[in-house]
């Protein structure tokens, strides 16, 4: 009797212990990280969540690092283009990692993106017959894309025949030899008097130029017209400009204003260059 008695409370006590085990918290052995997108336009917002593998939202109590260095809260703008590594520390468990990514954004309707992730925007050109070289065999004009009241400024430079009495419909593309007509010859961006592009060409620091002129039209008077630009810069340090331009241009001819009056005129923006020499004689 004594050992059936000894065997029962044995299995009580066995029993008790089983009992117990089975009514402990499971404990969280991981944690994973997600953002709710992985690749957005420069100058997005990124947000991160956590959750442990029990599947609880650890997001309130989890801390956020992007490149190594903690974040405060779940939200991360980053400053400039390209990737970055985001991981999440909750307790003593750390996520393994994940990439999330900022891209150039689209070029805007009339503006135009840089490398950096910069937009502007245009409101207003000029079709300005620049210098005469026809003893040469070539005329230079420019293409004046600006904003009216912000001052951005691209000026993209075009040689052309003489024969040609101004530059029509067709893509003009930069040619390092600075050999054959047309083409693009050099370009320039401004944002007021900061300079985003030098003034480039020849073999300064311009790797490619490309500028297609469509829909030109002329009014009666000659001295206005619309048209559509499309153009695309790259300098060989790798920065890029890509825009657009469709609306009205102003004819300037800037061969008729000396270097005085041009520093005081106040009704357009345009940026007084000097000219590389086209050694070519067409």
């Amino acid at each position: 009797m004594k050992k059936l008695l000894l065997f029962l409370s044995m299995a009580c006590a066995i029993s008790l212990v089983s009992c117990g085990d089975d009514d402990e918290d499971p404990v969280a052995t991981a944690i994973t990280v997600s953002s709710d997108v992985t690749s957005a336009e420069y100058g997005s917002t990124f947000t991160f969540t956590a959750e442990d593998d029990l599947g609880n939202d650890v997001t309130s109590e989890a801390t956020f690092y992007v490149d190594g260095t903690s974040i405060s809260g779940t939200s991360y703008t980053p400053d400039a283009i390209g990737t970055y590594e985001v991981y999440a520390v909750y307790e003593d468990l750390t996520s393994t990692s994940i990439t999330i990514e900022t891209v150039v954004p689209a070029e805007p309707d009339n503006g135009f993106v840089v490398s950096d992730g910069s937009t502007y925007t245009t409101d207003a050109s000029l079709f300005i017959f620049y210098a005469d070289y026809s003893d040469y065999g070539y005329n230079i004009w420019v293409t004046s894309v600006y904003n009216s009241e912000t001052e951005e400024e691209i000026d993209i430079y075009l040689a052309i025949s003489s024969d040609e009495t101004y530059p029509g419909d067709g893509s003009y593309v930069y040619d390092s030899s600075l050999s054959s007509l047309p083409m693009a010859y050099i370009a320039g961006l401004y944002y007021g008097d900061t300079e985003i592009i030098a003034y480039s060409a020849g073999d300064m620091d311009l790797e490619s130029l490309d500028l297609t002129i469509a829909d030109l039209s002329i009014d009666e008077d000659g001295l206005t017209g619309t048209w559509s630009l499309d153009y695309d810069i790259e300098t060989e340090e790798g920065t890029t400009v890509s825009g657009n331009y469709t609306g009205a241009w102003e004819f300037l001819d800037y061969t008729s204003y000396t270097s005085s009056k041009v520093s005081q005129e106040k009704d357009f923006k345009f940026k007084r260059v000097s000219l590389p020499a086209i050694s070519t004689k067409f």
